[in-house]
Parts: structure tokens; C-alpha cells; sequence
């Protein structure tokens, strides 16, 4: 397959006040970093750019994004660990960071995501234990924790949905 490899620049996004969607075509592989000045794109609702070449961390000031409805980094090559600020991000229904670099713990503040119907964050460097908040986000359905592992959130915890 052919691909055009672009390199990420929001410098520009920054006046770009209603900006929704940032989205990445199956052939452009972007690569670069994310830049701390995205955040500033506060009517921005959805990342979806999988399979690139996206490399560094997520900016700590992601939290800033209060609008982001799904955050889609899959397949990138960011590393390090989560900024507690994503989890701020109360708006999120899907948060994809799969085949990634990333290291360390999850916090237990990925509880505060109340919104999330998907969480897919397997094929990462995470440690530790899976926290047990899962048991109370009643929107989450589907949690893929690790390499070909997909977990029904309500067998795993016992959790009955109410209609």
C-alpha cells in the first residue's frame, strides 16, 4: 500500500475556533508530535488518527479539550504515561490509545469518565492492576485491557445495565 506521510503542525488550529473533527485518511500517515496548542481547540469533539507515526506523550493540558466526544490515537507511537488531565475530559465516550507506548499505572481516575460506552487501551507497557472503578461506569460496555483480551464489564464485575 502507498501512503502519504504528513507531519502534524496545529500552530495554525489555534485560530481555527470551530474546528470539530481532526481526522486522519487511511493513506496519510502523520507523524511528529502532539502539540501542546491543540488544546486550545475547544469546540474540538473528535480525534480519530490511527495508524501513524505520532510519537511523544499526550500534552498534559489534553483536559482542556471539554467538548471531546472521542479521542482516537490508535496505533501511534506515543509513549509515557497518561496525563491525570484526560481524565477530566468528562464529555469522552471513546477513548482507543491501543498499540501504543505507554507506561505506568492506570489511575483510578479514569473513573471520573462517566460518559465512556468503549475504552481500548491493550497493547501498551501499562503496570499494576486494573482499577475498580470499571464497576461503577454504568455507560461502559466494552474493555479491552490486554493483548486479545475483550472484557464485558458487566461479566467482569458483575454489573447488571438497567434499562
Amino acid at each position: 500500500a502507498r501512503y502519504i506521510h504528513s507531519s502534524l503542525t496545529f500552530i495554525c488550529f489555534v485560530k481555527i475556533t470551530h474546528l470539530i473533527l481532526i481526522s486522519q485518511s487511511e493513506n496519510i500517515r502523520q507523524t511528529g508530535t502532539i502539540p501542546k496548542e491543540m488544546s486550545k481547540l475547544f469546540n474540538l469533539r473528535y480525534i480519530a488518527m490511527e495508524d501513524g507515526n505520532i510519537e511523544g506523550g499526550i500534552p498534559e493540558n489534553f483536559g482542556e479539550l471539554s467538548s471531546l466526544v472521542i479521542l482516537d490515537l490508535d496505533a501511534q507511537n506515543l509513549a509515557g504515561a497518561l496525563p491525570e488531565s484526560i481524565f477530566s475530559i468528562t464529555t469522552l465516550t471513546t477513548l482507543d490509545l491501543n498499540e501504543n507506548e505507554f507506561t505506568g499505572t492506570l489511575s483510578s481516575a479514569i473513573g471520573n469518565l462517566s460518559e465512556l460506552t468503549f475504552l481500548q487501551m491493550d497493547n501498551n507497557r501499562f503496570t499494576g492492576s486494573i482499577p475498580d472503578v470499571f464497576q461503577n461506569m454504568s455507560s461502559l460496555g466494552k474493555l479491552f485491557v490486554g493483548a486479545a483480551i475483550i472484557v464485558d464489564v458487566y461479566l467482569l464485575f458483575g454489573c447488571v445495565r438497567e434499562a
